[in-house]
């Protein structure tokens, strides 16, 4: 299945902040710079962050925003999950007992009238309720999609997502996940662009531990994709030809918990004309990058810089 177009580094970096405020002393952690995270927190972002900006690469160019019932956002359920394993240091699978999920859509049948794989308009609820030997997981919300030239087929679309996934277990207590965001890709001449604003809040409360409180993350990034290997194609299920992958992107988190509190803010930027993307003939990494270099720069003045060359298996990092 096709992956939408993901943010980048949100999650990693969320991952590390909460593994923090889980692990932090009784007497609490200030978290108000990259370099109050400690040396595994940050060798762990370095190797996030450089696999988000993969993702996100290779999501441009095979993608689809309605391929699934959450399209854009379907990413967000399973990365969730994984957080709530990394606040409290859980490595298990837990065997699902039972599991109801259900999704509809409104208007019932979509129309899609340029046959483009994107409807007109049409807006999704779903509802997921799962239980296993440890507690409880529940997937609630809508996404609405819709087709900004509706008469000619192109790749644009717009997309919105309110999306609540409530967690429970008898070794982690509570938390809940709110994901507000907005979505729009524009096609152009030669080159598609994409805008996305997100709002991600997490609540945990009743740990057993005593690590309650909440994290609330901030983001907003532009992106763009130019052939260099042929036209764009008009449907999200052709062949994206090789082409330069920008980034742009601000984040902001605001952390308070009982063993952390602070903020933590950085912005993403690709470099020179971006990360030289090959869909056909580089497969070592997941965002089929050749080459390129992207640099995570922190308020405290710290940078970390993801380098790629020759479509190699991962990139290599540094911090200075």
């Amino acid at each position: 299945m096709r992956r939408p177009f993901a943010a980048v580094a949100v999650f990693s970096t969320a991952a590390a902040v909460f593994s923090l405020a889980g692990c932090g002393s009784s007497t609490g952690t200030n978290v108000t710079s990259f370099k109050s995270l400690p040396a595994a927190e940050q060798a762990s972002f370095e190797a996030s962050a450089a696999a988000e900006v993969e993702a996100s690469a290779g999501s441009f160019v095979s993608f689809n925003p309605y391929g699934s019932a959450f399209g854009f956002f379907n990413h967000v359920a399973p990365r969730a999950r994984g957080i709530e394993l990394m606040v409290h240091g859980q490595a298990h699978s837990p065997r699902f007992q039972t599991s109801n999920c259900t999704s509809t859509e409104t208007p019932t049948n979509p129309v899609d009238s340029d046959n483009d794989g994107v409807p007109d308009t049409v807006t999704i609820n779903s509802a997921c309720a799962i239980t296993d030997t440890s507690g409880s997981f529940a997937d609630t919300g809508a996404v609405a999609i819709g087709d900004q030239t509706p008469q000619s087929a192109d790749l644009d679309y717009n997309a919105s997502a309110n999306v609540v996934l409530d967690i429970n277990s008898t070794s982690s207590g509570s938390i809940s996940l709110n994901l507000v965001g907005t979505n729009q890709l524009a096609e152009g001449a030669s080159s598609l662009t994409n805008q996305g604003a997100y709002t991600l809040k997490a609540t945990i409360a009743g740990n057993p531990q005593g690590d309650n409180g909440s994290v609330k993350i901030v983001a907003n990034e532009n992106a763009s994709y130019t052939p260099t290997g042929g036209a764009l194609p008009t449907n999200f299920d052709l062949q994206f030809p090789a082409g330069n992958f920008t980034l742009t992107g601000n984040w902001q988190y605001d952390v308070n918990t009982s063993k952390a509190t602070g903020n933590l803010a950085f912005s993403v930027a690709t470099q020179g004309s971006g990360l030289a993307i090959d869909p056909v003939n580089c497969q070592n990494n997941a965002g089929h990058i050749v080459s390129g270099t992207v640099v995570f720069s922190f308020s405290d003045g710290t940078k970390v810089t993801a380098t790629w060359g020759s479509c190699p298996i991962q990139a290599s990092t540094t911090i200075s």
